[in-house]
């Protein structure tokens, strides 16, 4: 299968503010004359019939718009996890999604909250960098979910319209790509029964496609693998993934539209592909009239399962309630990690979403005595949606346990007691560490080589081929010495 894989850009880490994002009236705001011209010049791109080995490699540019004040830009994982979704969405067709440079972030409130076209035409004329897929993610992209513009030639999305969970990037890729949507002719159109279908035929704008598929290449969105669709609004499926609603073609056949498609306006939960003429127009595009997208020396690189070793710390860990520090090895070919932490199961209720490139991350306090969840995503430019660790648990310890007058030590061992041949993790918070020791009971000093990696606020401490028993660390700070008893098991 040949699989296309699209350069995007990404960077920085920021909140979407749910009051400066505007609930859109309309899913694409692709016009009927934009579709047109598509149509006019895909029909002068032959099409071409791939060997599904070949990869091809375009760039897709982020531009992520917020305000004057640069507030309001959408987060950054919420940009990994869109990505995944499209690259889910294309897998199929063999497109799919990789990160080359940086996200363009654009300050300026009347581009991330535009009611008319011609503002959102005007912030792709300014900002579009050449030879890219140039995508805007903004507050309001004039009333819909998304739209293509051909004089812009950039897609505009809504951030409210861009969840796991959504497809309206697919959508408008495909417009990008030249295709039209099913319906194409009706759009502004509500399809009613009760008015014959021959009737219709003055107010839609293509000729109206029927079931018999006898001119069906010249009707509607001129493909014959896609079945006639009179449904210009959003619309549930049902369990068949076709519409709910029946309709009536010129000849008097009844149908139900096809939900399973991307270029139709059914909602969400019913659209999972495009049709097999769809992916080869796509891919006619983008070897045609796209040519300059292409990037054929690109080498993917993705991040293996099972990547995260000597992650600390251990599930169903008991630990104190304040400066808890997550570690873990560097995986090999990451970019980012992205970390949660959530009171329920169901991570519904995340209280903290954390990415970082470096390989731990520290939480100044939880609540005592309660039970946490939480999880390790590694992603890069290649693969959004990474590798997971499985649901790791840990408890704080009640104030009780803690005792009242108790504080935090700031240099801690974790774990202790350790399984032989594992690591522990010595915390130092903020102190300077000269050295780290290890000595059995014999005062002998274990050889620990270059078994101690240091990191910002703590060391790892590999204790491979020392045998079972009872020892003491010793921490050298610049303020004196610390001894910690440390059980091998």
């Amino acid at each position: 299968m040949i699989r296309i894989l699209f350069l995007v850009i990404l960077c920085c880490q920021f909140l979407i503010i749910s009051s400066q994002s505007i609930r859109p009236s309309e899913y694409c705001g692709t016009s009927k004359s934009c579709q047109k011209k598509m149509l006019e010049n895909a029909a002068l791109d032959p099409i071409v019939h791939q060997d599904h080995q070949t990869t091809i490699y375009l760039p897709l540019q982020v531009h992520n718009v917020g305000d004057d004040g640069g507030k309001y830009y959408f987060d950054i994982v919420g940009v990994y996890d869109a990505l995944c979704r499209v690259n889910k969405d294309f897998e199929p067709t063999g497109v799919q999604f990789f990160l080359e440079s940086e996200i363009n972030y654009i300050g300026k409130t009347s581009w991330n909250n535009h009611p008319d076209y011609s503002d959102g035409e005007d912030m792709m004329h300014q900002n579009n960098f050449s030879n890219r897929i140039n995508c805007y993610l903004v507050a309001n992209p004039a009333g819909n979910c998304g739209y293509y513009t051909y004089s812009g030639d950039a897609i505009a999305l809504s951030k409210n319209c861009i969840s796991p969970s959504q497809h309206t990037w697919a959508h408008e890729l495909g417009h990008y790509f030249s295709l039209p949507h099913t319906f194409f002719g009706w759009e502004g159109l509500t399809y009613d029964s009760k008015k014959t279908t021959s009737d219709w035929q003055k107010d839609v704008f293509t000729e109206i496609e029927d079931l018999s598929k006898s001119n069906c290449n010249q009707q509607a969105d001129n493909f014959c693998d896609t079945p006639p669709d009179y449904l210009s609004y959003r619309w549930n499926c049902n369990s068949r993934n076709v519409s709910g609603v029946t309709q009536t073609d010129i000849h008097g056949n009844y149908f139900n539209s096809d939900g399973t498609l991307f270029m139709s306006y059914s909602n969400d939960g019913c659209s999972s592909r495009f049709s097999n003429e769809q992916n080869q127009k796509m891919l006619s595009n983008i070897e045609n009239r796209r040519r300059y997208l292409t990037r054929p020396d690109v080498k993917p690189v993705f991040i293996e399962e099972d990547s995260f070793a000597n992650l600390l710390p251990l599930d169903s860990a008991i630990l104190p309630h304040k400066k808890l520090i997550f570690s873990w090895d560097s995986v090999e070919n990451a970019k980012q990690y992205i970390f949660k932490i959530a009171r329920s199961k169901n991570m519904k209720f995340e209280l903290q979403t954390i990415i970082t490139s470096t390989n731990f991350i520290s939480i100044d306090t939880l609540v005592p005595g309660r039970t946490y969840y939480w999880s390790m995503r590694a992603v890069n430019d290649f693969d959004f949606c990474g590798i997971q660790t499985k649901l790791f648990t840990l408890q704080t310890k009640s104030i009780t346990d803690l005792g009242q007058s108790q504080s935090i030590d700031e240099i801690s061992v974790y774990p202790n007691p350790v399984q032989i041949d594992q690591s522990i993790r010595v915390t130092f918070g903020k102190k300077l560490v000269e050295n780290i020791s290890l000595y059995n009971l014999s005062g002998i000093k274990v050889d620990l080589g270059n078994k101690i990696t240091r990191e910002e606020q703590f060391a790892k401490v590999q204790l491979v081929n020392i045998p079972k028993g009872i020892y003491f660390l010793h921490v050298n700070t610049s303020t004196g010495k610390t001894i910690k008893k440390l059980i091998i098991q």
